[in-house]
């Protein structure tokens, strides 16, 4: 007769003296944070310009799991609503999509936002945390197929 554990009869991992297995232990999830953050094409931000009035910068941020090698890209504009204004005298209808809304370019502050962002991305796997960032941004690896 095997010898059980002084455990609740509910628990068969833990009446066998498994506890904490590896295979049946649920897996934290993963947190995303920033690399990088820089104009589309590798621009530092604060040499971007205007700051104010009519703009829309495109940028480029590289995103990887907080204790992991790699990152994968993902790209978001950030608009003035004096620019979407523009756009909007010679289009019928825009999308908003990975469009970010600010009266002035400030980096300190898209950087924070950025990672605001990162924090409520976590997920089991990077798949997970990819469509999540997607809600806001353009990942680089979107339109391939698995």
């Amino acid at each position: 007769m095997a010898a059980y554990i002084g455990r609740s009869g509910n628990d068969p991992v833990a009446e066998f003296g498994l506890p904490g297995h590896p295979l049946l232990m649920k897996r934290p999830n993963l947190q995303p944070e920033l690399r990088s953050l820089r104009g589309q094409v590798d621009e530092d931000l604060s040499d971007l310009t205007p700051v104010s009035g009519s703009f829309c910068h495109t940028l480029r941020a590289e995103i990887g799991v907080t204790g992991e090698k790699g990152a994968d890209a993902f790209e978001f504009d950030v608009c003035s609503p004096a620019w979407l204004e523009n756009e909007l005298d010679s289009l019928p209808i825009l999308s908003g999509g990975s469009r970010l809304i600010a009266k002035r370019f400030a980096p300190a502050v898209v950087e924070a936002y950025v990672r605001k962002r990162l924090l409520h991305a976590t997920g089991p796997d990077w798949q997970t945390i990819a469509t999540k960032l997607g809600q806001w941004s353009r990942w680089e690896f979107d339109s391939h197929e698995a």
